[in-house]
């Protein structure tokens, strides 16, 4: 997937650590239970003594990674697959009869406009599908990457169609 070019600040920032630690962290029982509520914004303090350091250099790196991360920590079943994004991870769903087709249409379609946390929302249902349903993968960090980009910047918008590419030529 075509990813936006990282400005010399976002490139201190180390993406396979923090996704490699994240699916160590959510392995954790402890962990897990103050990550799954990141995307919570009454509860998100919980996570922060996780993830706060993670982002203190960057600040716009906190929403993305409150929501990444309770995903990660909300649908721990979803194992770490490569070359698996979300697109990819919603036509195997729909091969596997696990969610209609229709349903994954409307859903990749709603989140193209929405900013990250509505986003995130709508991603969810197809990620609790995928939960359920056991033996799906997902790339958290293709994820983690699409929601770093999602609001940041112009070049983000290709990320977002990618996830419809990705969907319909897979």
């Amino acid at each position: 997937m075509r990813q936006p070019t990282p400005t010399p600040l976002e490139s201190a920032f180390n993406d396979g650590a923090y996704v490699g630690w994240l699916l160590a962290a959510v392995k954790d029982p402890a962990s897990r239970a103050s990550l799954r509520r990141a995307d919570m914004p009454a509860a998100e303090h919980m996570a922060y003594p996780l993830l706060a350091p993670r982002w203190a250099d960057q600040p716009g790196l906190r929403t993305p990674m409150l929501l990444h991360a309770a995903a990660a920590a909300r649908y721990d079943r979803v194992r770490q697959g490569e070359n698996q994004g979300i697109g990819r991870m919603a036509r195997n769903l729909v091969q596997r009869k696990v969610i209609q087709e229709s349903s994954v249409e409307t859903r990749l379609l709603a989140i193209q406009l929405k900013p990250l946390p509505e986003a995130h929302k709508i991603l969810g249902g197809l990620l609790a599908a995928a939960h359920s349903s056991g033996g799906i993968t997902l790339d958290w960090f293709s994820l983690w990457r699409t929601y770093r980009y999602w609001n940041s910047r112009p070049d983000a918008y290709p990320s977002r169609k990618q996830i419809l590419s990705d969907f319909y030529l897979h």
